[in-house]
């Protein structure tokens, strides 16, 4: 593999992100976790508050801040834990952040099982061109940036026999060491390995990317039957990520009718698209107004380009559509007038005022008279 960066989960200064869990039940004898000679942890050695990999979450305060040709907006970064009984984890849980693009605090400790940190829009933007020490990042959606948090934790198992500790037999989850790609390609919804640039998580300080073992329970309250088996030998590093859309100003501006079924005479469906240069979302604190000409009337979406996500369009064939990313407005125009048809052109106008540029107007002609 090229250019792999392999970091140790004992310093716990790395790169994370990725990995797929598996359900599997435990590879050993399933045993009777009620037999006289089993001898179940008592409360005090039973350890609670330990983050597991389930109840990690990440939210971001803004998907799409200004960050491309614009230096130094900021982001709140979040992070919930629990354990595995929905409790908090411990105060003083270390979380630590990672990311591609921009820059963000390395770490913050838990306070009522969650903690912040701050992204800052900076150089790095992967797959700026522009600048060559970008290539490094390269990545398939220009603009784009994982956010990635890890911590250390345990692996999840059903507590079948409701002793709270992991016996033989129980099902179990199963992770492979975390890694961090930074092409942000996904298969089936799971971040995919390759030779391009990637720094590992080693968790088990072997040297090496290790998968996931479907045999090993990875965690800390193991029955001792469980131990003897090799379960609990070691702990896991749980991690999660978001994307954050390194946005810029409005640069682009498309109105499209509906072609299925199509308009009549410009009477009928329409969706306005806004996009960065880079063909992504604007930056959130852009606003949108969409006005038609005299004689008719527009009823429909306007206001914030902010969304609680990248701005994947999704399918708009109906529309003509091609785009994967941007702002999308929906709204429909209908004849204003008490007669049948309207004689007049109709000029649809979008407005759009931009954070630090000035306003833009683009005017569509939807429909030419005869």
């Amino acid at each position: 593999m090229q250019n792999k960066i392999i970091i140790s989960m004992l310093s716990m200064a790395l790169f994370a992100c990725g990995g797929g869990g598996s359900t599997s039940p435990a590879g050993d004898a399933p045993g009777d976790p009620n037999t006289p000679d089993q001898q179940p942890l008592t409360a005090d050695e039973v350890k609670v508050g330990i983050p597991v990999q389930s109840r990690m979450s990440i939210a971001l305060s803004d998907f799409q801040p200004l960050a491309w040709g614009f230096l130094g907006n900021q982001i709140d970064v979040t992070v919930h834990l629990a354990d595995r009984f929905g409790d908090p984890v411990v105060d003083g849980t270390v979380v630590n952040f990672v990311t591609e693009g921009g820059t963000i605090d390395d770490s913050c400790s838990t306070v009522s099982s969650r903690c912040t940190v701050k992204w800052t829009g900076t150089l790095r933007r992967p797959g700026d061109t522009s600048d060559p020490s970008n290539a490094l990042y390269v990545n398939d959606r220009i603009g784009f940036s994982t956010i990635t948090a890890y911590a250390e934790g345990d692996a999840d198992f059903i507590d079948s026999n409701k002793n709270k500790v992991f016996d033989l037999g129980e099902p179990f989850v199963s992770y492979d060491e975390p890694f961090y790609e930074m092409d942000n390609v996904f298969v089936d919804g799971e971040r995919v390995k390759d030779d391009k640039e990637e720094l590992l998580v080693d968790t088990d300080g072997n040297g090496v990317y290790s998968a996931k073992n479907p045999n090993i329970y990875q965690g800390t309250n193991c029955s001792a039957e469980a131990k003897a088996a090799g379960h609990c030998a070691q702990r896991m590093t749980i991690h999660t990520h978001a994307t954050v859309v390194m946005s810029g100003e409005a640069q682009r501006v498309n109105v499209y009718p509906r072609v299925t079924p199509a308009n009549v005479n410009g009477i009928g469906s329409y969706v306005a698209i806004i996009q960065d240069i880079n063909r992504n979302i604007p930056a959130s604190a852009t606003s949108v107004s969409i006005t038609v000409s005299d004689g008719y009337e527009l009823t429909g979406d306007s206001g914030s380009t902010k969304q609680y996500g990248v701005g994947e369009l999704g399918d708009l064939s109906a529309y003509g559509v091609t785009d994967t990313h941007g702002a999308p407005f929906f709204f429909s125009v209908n004849d204003s007038d008490t007669d049948a048809t309207n004689n007049e052109d109709m000029i649809i106008e979008v407005e759009i005022n931009r954070v630090n540029l000035a306003i833009l107007k683009v005017p569509f002609l939807a429909y030419d008279k005869p």
